[in-house]
């Protein structure tokens, strides 16, 4: 059977059991993995910095996702606010104090990584929590 969302056209699959628990499953492993990576990007980054980068990329993702599997249409001006938001983390991760005396400072890398990972499994995570209905 299929059950549709009037408001936004959408139309979601009914899930057997077994299914249902492995999205159950996988949607509390991305829950976790995000979680985790909060603290270790807060761990190398300062707490605003951190944030910021977060919440942008997730953000990012969010879109990205958005036209992989719910078919959104990507116009040209998405494209070009993406470039534009992609730019914008980069500047807000602050660049010129990732390379301290001509050598790259892995802990910073370390905790942008981890929050543009925490953006990634965020996403994931509302999209099975959209999946499961």
């Amino acid at each position: 059977a299929v059950v549709s969302t009037q408001s936004t056209g959408y139309s979601r699959q009914n899930i057997d059991t077994e299914g249902r628990l492995l999205y159950l499953f996988i949607r509390s492993c991305c829950e976790n993995i995000a979680m985790s990576l909060v603290l270790f990007a807060v761990m190398y980054l300062p707490v605003g910095e951190a944030t910021v980068v977060m919440f942008f990329s997730m953000s990012l993702f969010m879109v990205l996702m958005a036209a992989i599997f719910l078919k959104e249409p990507l116009t040209c001006k998405i494209y070009i606010a993406l470039i534009f938001g992609l730019v914008g983390v980069f500047l807000l991760a602050n660049p010129e104090e990732i390379i301290v005396d001509q050598t790259f400072s892995k802990a910073r890398l370390y905790g942008l990584g981890a929050g543009v990972g925490h953006g990634l499994f965020r996403v994931m995570f509302f999209f099975l929590v959209w999946k499961l209905g």
